[in-house]
């Protein structure tokens, strides 16, 4: 009965949580808290399966993968994963972790710690088993919602651009459309089938796209073939994005420009205000000879009859600069050969421009003209032309749409007032006023809700109705941006998940880096303060040297287990290497660091020995890797040492090796420290200690070990409790630099 209530209350306080609106990382804490405070458990977290593939958790990982609970009622430094021996050392006796699964598919992992060993109990995991499976479809469905919503969030923002699109799900139904999408395809519904609604092949289309992205295509729109460009993006494993641009009329306008430059009718002619001419486009093919053969370099008056064409050409000259002038006359050209043509004629900055169509084919203008602004208003790409002052005097639709003004409210406003970068546009314009183009420049265009919206643009010069005015064809980058962003972040997010490193390397780095992040600082707050002390900036009061002093001791313990952590990573890494000389054990006792804790034995009213054996050989070794080892043990036994003395025994062992002892009266090793003493960051106990000295880092025995196995050597201790250590290491006289060392058992 009790235990029914105890059940009915526990699924009482979770299905509030479940029934939230809250997102999975604010629900994961409060399920976690409701079983910790009904089960009496000290600490719970749910874990995300998604986050716990790119952490090192080797426990949660097993979860995962063979979708069982891990249930260790008794924490140990024999348990299988090296988390847990952490939990053990941070006073956690029993672990429990258990999977969290829904639809069949392991979503995250329940994990949870208690102070009290056996406390996860059959029954206990059995009363968890429902709220678990409540839990697991909320929060299943919760990261499904969030997910949902970001990617509406994109595709929205992306749905304004001035093209079709769609999302379409891999059986070939329309999820989503835009509204350009329902200009150009007025058959589009939501659930549609695409090809129905289309008029063109879905899986043409994508399996296309796996070998050439963007796709080409034919597709009927109001009896009428058009060729669209189509993007393809896969959004999911089930959905595809499409991006459709109309590339019809952009075809149109480059047959337009081939039939200009390829026809036999009609050229045009460039001119100095002398009217010789330097160029000529185009040609007649009645001629046996190109018009530039025949005329360039050349003054166009020999080739007129010169009364009429002096009289448009005053007409022009009386109306001002950029002012058309019409009219015809006979081209006088070979062999009395005349050509009765329409002309008009365009004073430019450094001369003019004369366009010249044989009077039989006025017809191909007027349809040059026409196709040219069929072009410019069907382009899917905005268009603005600009007149020579820099003021708007016309653009198309597509303009309209994506700079968010109405045609009245652009016709007459100025260039410059929709651009970001006016400098990039008067440089731009300058270029196209000499005779340059302009392809490609990347600009920023001022939106009418004063957004930005990045875009390249070109430009170019041309004359319309006898004035030179500019064309500005602008191509909007925000779409394309947003999507090449979205797979420049699928793109990376793959190659960290390829990338991922072991746990030990990662931890090493860290370490490495944390610790030479400190060391930097820190000397240069050695620096100062010695020099303050020193009185370098002036004379300091006894009491303000003291504290002086004091922040230089502790400095220098800092330093000294900052060190200790650099080396720790570095021998971990496997990055240290040695550096070889021939070293005196006799002499070495004359090293500083080897008087100064002979110093600090003496201070502390202990005796002090240094016996070297008289057949003692030099021996190759690093040398200040071996003071190093030298200072960690005699300072571990002057540290654990209260009375009596340390003594160094250094002595021929073999005819390879030699041998060094550090044999102190200390309070000696228990038994359950002996078999953790060479652990990385494990500290001994200092409870028989009179005075508790400050706590180390637990590096130096490790460090210690790891110095004489690359010096090919072994590393042993004995010890009583209350009688104190010996600790001795052999190493080889000479050193083989081919030979690899080994670490010890």
């Amino acid at each position: 009965m009790a235990d029914d209530i105890f059940m009915d209350k526990f699924i009482f306080d979770i299905l509030p949580i479940a029934n939230t609106q809250s997102g999975p990382d604010e629900s994961s804490p409060q399920f976690s808290g409701i079983i910790s405070d009904m089960f009496g458990i000290d600490k719970v977290e749910i874990h995300s399966a998604k986050k716990i593939e790119g952490s090192s958790s080797s426990l949660l990982g097993y979860v995962i993968n063979t979708r069982k609970p891990y249930i260790d009622n008794q924490l140990s430094e024999y348990s299988a994963f090296p988390e847990m021996i952490l939990q053990r050392n941070n006073g956690y006796s029993s672990c429990a972790a258990i999977p969290i699964i829904a639809s069949g598919k392991v979503i995250g992992v329940l994990e949870m710690l208690s102070k009290v060993q056996g406390k996860f109990t059959e029954d206990l995991i059995k009363k968890l088993t429902l709220g678990l499976t409540i839990m697991g479809f909320s929060l299943a469905y919760k990261s499904e919602a969030a997910r949902s919503v970001k990617l509406a969030s994109y595709f929205d923002s992306s749905f304004g651009a001035p093209m079709p699109q769609f999302i379409i799900s891999s059986e070939g139904s329309i999820i989503k459309f835009n509204k350009e999408a329902l200009l150009h395809f007025a058959k589009v519904q939501t659930g549609s089938k695409f090809d129905e609604a289309i008029g063109a092949s879905f899986k043409e289309i994508v399996n296309s796209s796996e070998k050439r992205n963007p796709v080409k295509v034919n597709i009927p729109v109001n009896n009428e073939i058009r060729n669209f460009e189509v993007k393809v993006s896969k959004v999911s494993s089930t959905a595809f994005h499409m991006a459709f641009t109309d590339r019809t009329a952009l075809n149109k306008f480059e047959k337009i420009m081939a039939l200009v430059n390829e026809s036999p009718d009609v050229c045009i002619m460039f001119s100095d205000k002398n009217l010789y001419i330097k160029e000529i486009v185009g040609t007649f093919g009645k001629l046996p000879v190109s018009m530039n053969e025949l005329m360039s370099g050349q003054n166009l008056l020999n080739f007129s009859a010169q009364d009429k064409f002096l009289e448009s050409l005053k007409k022009v000259l009386e109306k001002g600069a950029q002012e058309t002038s019409f009219g015809e006359l006979n081209l006088l050209l070979l062999n009395g050969l005349q050509i009765h043509v329409h002309y008009s004629i365009t004073r430019i900055n450094d001369g003019y421009v004369i366009l010249v169509v044989d009077s039989d084919n006025e017809k191909l203008v007027e349809n040059a003209k026409s196709n040219l602004d069929d072009f410019v208003n069907a382009t899917s790409d905005p268009v603005i032309s600009v007149d020579n002052l820099g003021y708007i005097k016309k653009v198309n639709l597509s303009a309209e749409r994506i700079l968010g003004y109405n045609r009245e409210e652009l016709n007459g406003k100025e260039i410059k007032s929709i651009y970001k970068e006016n400098e990039i546009l008067d440089r731009d314009i300058a270029y196209v006023r000499n005779g340059g183009k302009i392809d490609g420049t990347y600009v920023n265009l001022i939106k009418k809700d004063q957004s930005l919206m990045p875009a390249v643009h070109s430009i170019r010069s041309i004359n319309e109705s006898g004035n030179a005015d500019y064309i500005i064809l602008l191509k909007e980058l925000e779409t394309k941006q947003m999507i090449e962003r979205q797979e420049e972040y699928l793109r990376a997010l793959d190659t960290r998940i390829k990338r991922s490193e072991s746990v030990g390397q990662l931890k090493s780095q860290f370490i490495s880096d944390i610790a030479h992040e400190l060391k930097t600082p820190l000397t240069n707050i050695m620096g100062f303060t010695k020099l303050l002390y020193d009185g370098e900036f002036g004379e300091i009061p006894e009491e303000q040297k003291e504290y002086l002093k004091t922040i230089l001791d502790e400095s220098d313990r800092l330093m000294f287990i900052i060190m200790q952590v650099l080396d720790a990573a570095k021998l971990d890494a496997r990055r240290v290497k040695l550096d070889l000389t021939e070293i005196s054990m006799t002499e070495l006792y004359n090293n500083p660091s080897i008087r100064a804790l002979e110093e600090s034995a003496t201070n502390k009213g202990l005796a002090f020995d240094w016996i070297v054996s008289y057949d003692t050989p030099i021996v190759q070794a690093d040398l200040s890797r071996i003071i190093q080892v030298f200072t960690n043990l005699i300072g571990n036994a002057i540290k654990f040492t209260e009375k009596g003395g340390i003594k160094v025994n250094i002595y021929k062992k073999s005819r390879n090796t030699i041998a060094c002892e550090v044999i102190d009266t200390g309070i000696g090793i228990g038994e359950e420290d002996k078999r953790k003493i060479f652990r990385k960051f494990y500290q001994a106990s200092k409870k028989n200690l009179t005075i508790q000295n400050g706590a180390g880092t637990g590096l130096g025995l490790a460090i210690t070990k790891e110095i004489v196995s690359l010096h090919h050597g072994k590393i042993k201790f004995e010890s009583e409790l209350g009688k104190g250590s010996k600790f001795w290491f052999t190493i080889p006289i000479k050193q083989n630099p081919n030979r690899k060392s080994r670490p010890q058992e």
